[in-house]
């Protein structure tokens, strides 16, 4: 769990400082949280042996329907949210969020 933690953390810090894109840097940094959320519920999921499988996720709801819908019959739903957390990644330096210089 603490890799998980870590890892969405270090992305956290490179986040820019920038004044005018603290709005725009909030807003990746909630869809980018509730993503990592859901990836480590699903991988939670995956594993685990207890009968009661519903972990919780962070704010689930706040996720486009067509994109639940297109993870909830999926068995590489740990891939395909690995996937869209690593392309969060890539938008956020696209976008100067995630300042890497």
């Amino acid at each position: 769990r603490g890799h998980w933690y870590q890892s969405i953390s270090t992305i956290f810090a490179f986040c820019t400082p920038d004044p005018r894109k603290q709005s725009e840097v909030n807003e990746w940094q909630e869809l980018t949280a509730r993503l990592a959320s859901m990836l480590f519920a699903s991988a939670l999921h995956k594993v685990s042996t207890v009968r009661h499988k519903d972990f919780d996720v962070i704010d689930p709801g706040s996720i486009d329907e067509e994109s639940l819908e297109f993870i909830s019959p999926k068995n590489l739903r740990c891939e395909v949210l690995l996937q869209w957390v690593q392309m969060m990644f890539a938008e956020g330096i696209r976008r100067g969020i995630v300042d890497m210089s």
